[in-house]
């Protein structure tokens, strides 16, 4: 009987100590990925042929979950870069105006736009990718409604 014996050689019952297993397939590659990070726009199948890798997408997919990084962004006009923009936001938020609720119009705005960019990018779990676009230089048609 197999338990008798491995009691008999090992003394124990207990499972041997497993050989370590084989290392993950991009492994390797767990540096380059994580340098991709900063590359928001980075698409899996662009990802793929920039380091040169001849496997599914799903796997890369699931390599990159692994490291914790996930597929997402948040865009904001690329004037907030601007020194006096900031300094304006920073002046408004520091001393918000006083409103009179009863004064307030309530707007409503709606639009269509010829602007076309990557709405997710690659970031650490639990962050947001923060990419920038320029603001009003394509046509744009908007509707207000007060």
């Amino acid at each position: 009987m197999l338990s008798t014996r491995q009691r008999r050689e090992r003394d124990t019952l207990a499972p041997k100590p497993h050989a370590g297993g084989r290392q993950p397939r991009l492994a390797e590659y767990d540096a380059a990925l994580r340098a991709a990070e900063g590359e928001a726009d980075t698409t899996l199948a662009e990802l793929r042929e920039a380091l040169g890798l001849k496997v599914q997408l799903s796997t890369l997919w699931y390599r990159l979950n692994h490291l914790g990084l996930t597929f997402k962004k948040t865009l904001r006009a690329a004037e907030q870069a601007r020194e006096d923009v900031r300094l304006a936001r920073d002046a408004w938020h520091a001393e918000p105006p006083t409103l009179a609720p009863a004064k307030l119009v309530f707007v409503d705005e709606t639009f269509a736009t010829t602007a076309m960019n990557r709405l997710y990018g690659w970031g650490p779990n639990g962050e947001r990718v923060i990419g920038t676009i320029p603001q009003g230089h394509w046509q744009t048609t908007t509707f207000v409604a007060a």
